[in-house]
């Protein structure tokens, strides 16, 4: 069994808060920007990769629970915070339908923006 995605590189908990998003209304063309801040709340300096999730829990053909869809490493000093932007494609979200052609279904994606474990980070949807 392997463990989370860069489960246990940093030895560090970093706090994640204030996810946001750019638009919350995507065109099939178009583009959104996930933004969140990222905290060290420690007293020494570490790194954290930030990862970018997206679900669709309610697609027409079955897809993954979670999708690893972006993800950044950050290097933050003791008490340092940053904002993380990332930029999300339409084209992410697409698929190959049983016709062989792209498919960017409407509804609800659910994003999510964390460490080893993005359940428990930011949720959005």
């Amino acid at each position: 069994m392997r463990d989370s995605f860069v489960h246990g590189l940093s030895y560090k908990t970093f706090t994640y808060t204030d996810l946001t998003l750019s638009t919350t209304d995507l065109l099939t063309y178009g583009e959104v920007k996930i933004s969140c801040r990222i905290r060290n709340p420690g007293d020494r300096t570490g790194a954290e990769v930030v990862q970018l999730y997206t679900a669709d829990p309610i697609a027409h053909l079955p897809r993954p629970v979670t999708q690893l869809t972006g993800f950044a490493r950050v290097h933050l000093t003791p008490g340092q915070e940053r904002q993380m932007t990332f930029r999300l494609h339409a084209d992410r979200l697409a698929y190959t339908g049983a016709d062989l052609r792209r498919v960017v279904e409407p509804g609800e994606i659910t994003v999510m923006i964390g460490g080893t474990s993005p359940m428990s980070d930011c949720a959005a949807p």
